[in-house]
């Protein structure tokens, strides 16, 4: 992938999507509640570690002169794994979320 302003901005873009998917996605765990929804915050609590990485990872190509394009294609593929684990969650969630709420 080469770094173009084109491509960062659309990078930026899909970024800033994933981090409000994450965020909807936690509002719904939140929904459903324990000890249901156990499972589904550990691995968003994971997403947003990675989310987090991707960021820093952003930041870093944003600073250098010229990005390196294997560091972008891993920052790309960092955001589809993402994006990837995100739609598992949700369809997890929503899955959940019809099932009722459990009582502890």
């Amino acid at each position: 992938m080469k770094a173009t302003s084109e491509t960062m901005s659309a990078l930026a873009r899909e970024i800033a999507q994933a981090e409000a998917k994450l965020q909807k996605l936690e509002w719904e765990i939140e929904e459903i509640g324990q000890p249901a929804a156990h499972e589904l915050r550990r691995r968003l609590d994971a997403l947003k570690i990675e989310e987090h990485a991707l960021k820093r990872n952003l930041s870093e190509v944003l600073g250098m002169g010229e990005p390196d394009t294997v560091r972008m294609e891993k920052i790309e593929a960092l955001l589809r794994y993402i994006q990837s684990e995100e739609a598992l969650v949700e369809h997890d969630a929503d899955y959940l979320h019809q099932s009722g709420h459990t009582t502890a």
